[in-house]
């Protein structure tokens, strides 16, 4: 019986060192687009200046050309992102797979892949997104298509999609996850005024010192932090165990930055892994200041939990 035990024993090392020798097969993501309406109020700027954007030009002049209303081009939106792409992509490596939450038109994630090109020389990244306005998809998928990506980049799926709810999108599916900008809710009260009189009416509560007034603030941040966690639930959900979650251009809240639409601050994201169960490591939290908008951003980097694996691999 010991003979066959150690015979048994050796076996199982052997099989163990097959296994994980083995060159295993990419598997990338396949899924198919949802379709619904666009009712936000958040998108309203968004669809109007992407509704004339001609997009056979777009591609021809997309260096120069604004990224999604921001007042910036692609190059002024590259050169001041470089830092940080440089230093919180670097994980990326041929084969990955990368996701970008609300893509706009496409512009960061190829400027993403331009960048981790020219800084690892890594091309073979297959792409995928969502964004909530169908024009802003639409154009997504054109520049992707338009031979701009780096030799070897492609495309997977970029769908219209609502970034606080990607449930077609399959879990534990990318290397990278990102957004290039989590848009807050402008309305988070649910006030029925237009969008000029929303801005004045929220910043008037913040000047506010009565019990009533203060209370009212509190929910209207509590009402964010929640949409907050709904984009960002699913950031973490779609990434892979072990994999890099990014938020870029986080805005903090609306009584703390008067020259912005409202947030969260530094401390929601620590926080966020116990209220809301993120199955994040909190120690991989980083911060980094935003230095493409004048406005007091942040960037904040995360790392999903690994994955508890039985199975060791030497």
């Amino acid at each position: 019986m010991g003979i066959k035990r150690n015979i048994l024993s050796i076996i199982t090392i052997l099989l163990n060192f097959a296994w994980c020798g083995r060159a295993k097969p990419i598997d990338y993501p396949s899924y198919s687009c949802p379709s619904f309406e666009e009712e936000r109020v958040e998108v309203d700027l968004y669809k109007k200046y992407n509704a004339k954007i001609d997009i056979p030009n777009f591609i021809e002049t997309f260096r120069q050309q604004q990224a999604d209303s921001w007042g910036r081009s692609f190059v002024e939106l590259k050169q001041g992102l470089y830092e940080w792409k440089q230093s919180r992509f670097l994980d990326l490596k041929d084969g990955d797979t990368i996701y970008e939450s609300a893509c706009g038109v496409g512009m960061n994630l190829l400027l993403t892949l331009e960048i981790v090109k020219e800084v690892k020389n890594v091309s073979n990244i297959v792409v995928y997104g969502n964004d909530y306005v169908a024009r802003s998809a639409e154009i997504a998928n054109a520049l992707m298509d338009g031979g701009l990506l780096p030799d070897g980049a492609s495309k997977g799926v970029i769908c219209q999609g609502d970034s606080s709810n990607i449930s077609f999108v399959p879990s534990n599916s990318f290397d990278l996850v990102f957004t290039g900008f989590l848009q807050a809710l402008r309305n988070p009260l649910g006030y029925g005024l237009d969008i000029d009189d929303l801005w004045y009416s929220y910043k008037r509560l913040c000047k506010q010192e009565n019990t009533h007034q203060i209370k009212i603030v509190e929910l209207m941040q509590k009402r964010q932090e929640d949409w907050f966690d709904l984009w960002v639930s699913e950031q973490i959900r779609i990434a892979k165990p072990g994999a890099p979650v990014i938020i870029e251009q986080l805005t903090k809240p609306v009584c703390e930055e008067m020259d912005d639409w409202g947030g969260v601050r530094k401390d929601f994201w620590k926080d966020g892994v116990a209220r809301y169960g993120w199955d994040i490591d909190p120690d991989s939290i980083e911060f980094a200041v935003d230095t493409v908008m004048e406005v007091g951003r942040y960037n904040v980097f995360m790392r999903k939990n690994k994955e508890h694996n039985t199975t060791t691999c030497v």
